[in-house]
């Protein structure tokens, strides 16, 4: 195998996974390319929850912080768009270019709270160079093939009346279970910020060793094509002025449920390390608020899987409405709720359970936006379903980009400057709201 993997004579299968089950049976060469470009994706997707708390630690305010947020969505959103021609995974040197420009973005990582010492620049400046060079990697590079393989199974799926795509499946379960080693990285380490850059550093081996699978087994490894879900400019404008009234009002509902998400993630970490505080002990280890907040996101993780698994099933017990309502309302009471409770770890554990909940109406809520596309707006214009349905969904994602900026905004308030509340309470107070306000459109819709 490892004279196959250094000279290049592997006959691999070009089969790219779909689901775990995928992974069973394959040549070892396109296992070991298969592993390591999705557990590089998957740690990226770990460490970001942690970073926004390794900012603050590093010296950046809240409102850099938001801003943050908002920059890597508005990057998220726009990148494939940009350089398409680095879009091409059947391009070796492109997809190496790629591969070693997310590396060496997870390197800024490390080096930004230590890169103070020798160049006047600010470690927020560096990390948030760093995430725009790793982005590269989810949108441009092998990391973008599982999102490409989700969105075009979902169709398949729905019909076959599962609520849940292989992908989807692999890729929560694998981000669940990356979060015990990033926990025990934080317990054992002891210093937050040494902790991260610990988990930056064997991220960006694993990016080193994934370029280097590329360049060995790229040649004999058939990749989908990354460009057919990003419909252009023309066809998103007139696609989304095709759209009927209620169609927009649901969009226009979706959209502020994902401006308020916006707003509160980023936030997250900071909320439990800083406003409750607190940690918890298991056994003889005593887990620091941040290593507690690992075991609250896998708390999530796994609820939000259940949810999605299950979603579709209870949506043809309870019905459409019902289901989507229990979704949004936990999305929307989720952040109220968070800086309302105590600082017990019980009941923010209980908490981020409800929160994972959220997912249980997105199979119901998806299935309804197809259907009457399909019915309403296809008809009415010269492209296809999915190109409408990307076009909704570029729309809703960049609804949500200045959510960052407004929470950041808010966050960094004065303690105790409206009816006793301060920074933290009136930014998730206001994503609450905000969520609110966007389920009640998305019922109404539903219930049409």
């Amino acid at each position: 195998m490892f004279d196959a993997l250094l000279y290049g004579e592997v006959e691999t299968d070009t089969r790219w996974p779909s689901s775990l089950s995928d992974f069973a049976g394959m040549e070892p060469g396109m296992l070991v390319l298969s592993v390591s470009t999705l557990a590089f994706s998957l740690s990226i997707d770990v460490i970001s929850w942690f970073i926004p708390e390794y900012m603050n630690r590093t010296g950046a305010g809240f409102g850099i912080i938001g801003l943050y947020a908002s920059v890597a969505l508005l990057v998220e959103t726009a990148y494939p768009y940009l350089y398409p021609k680095f879009r091409n995974l059947s391009s070796k040197r492109a997809t190496l270019a790629i591969a070693s420009v997310a590396s060496k973005g997870t390197v800024l990582w490390v080096l930004a709270g230590e890169f103070g010492f020798f160049v006047p620049v600010p470690p927020w400046v560096l990390i948030t160079v760093g995430t725009i060079l790793v982005m590269t990697w989810q949108t441009h590079g092998p990391g973008a093939l599982y999102d490409e393989i989700r969105i075009q199974s979902q169709v398949d799926e729905a019909h076959a009346g599962g609520s849940l795509t292989g992908v989807e499946a692999m890729k929560r379960t694998g981000s669940f279970l990356l979060l015990f080693p990033a926990t025990f990285v934080l317990v054992f380490v002891g210093n937050f910020e040494a902790s991260v850059q610990v988990m930056a550093a064997f991220i960006a081996g694993i990016g080193f060793f994934a370029a280097a699978s590329l360049m060995v087994l790229h040649d004999s490894t058939e990749f989908p094509d990354l460009s057919v879900t990003r419909p252009p400019f023309e066809a998103v404008r007139s696609s989304l002025g095709a759209l009927t009234d209620d169609l927009r009002s649901a969009l226009y509902g979706d959209s502020l449920v994902h401006f308020s998400e916006a707003m509160i993630h980023v936030f997250l970490i900071i909320v439990i390390a800083q406003y409750h505080g607190i940690g918890i002990d298991i056994g003889p280890f005593s887990l620091p608020p941040e290593a507690f907040f690992g075991i609250l996101v896998a708390t999530e993780l796994i609820v939000g899987l259940g949810s999605v698994l299950f979603g579709h099933a209870v949506a043809d017990r309870l019905g459409n409405r019902r289901v989507v309502m229990i979704g949004g309302l936990a999305a929307a009471g989720f952040p109220i709720m968070l800086v309302l409770i105590p600082s017990n770890a019980v009941l923010i554990g209980l908490l981020f359970g409800f929160f994972g909940l959220r997912f249980a109406g997105v199979p119901a809520r998806r299935a309804l936006f197809r259907e009457r596309i399909e019915s309403d707006v296809v008809p009415n214009v010269d492209h296809d379903l999915d190109t409408v349905v990307q076009s909704t969904h570029l729309a809703r994602d960049a609804a949500a980009v200045p959510g960052g900026i407004v929470a950041g905004l808010l966050y960094g308030l004065p303690k105790d400057i409206v009816m006793g509340l301060g920074g933290p309470s009136i930014a998730f107070f206001v994503a609450g709201a905000t969520a609110l306000v966007g389920l009640r459109q998305f019922i109404v819709f539903v219930g049409e």
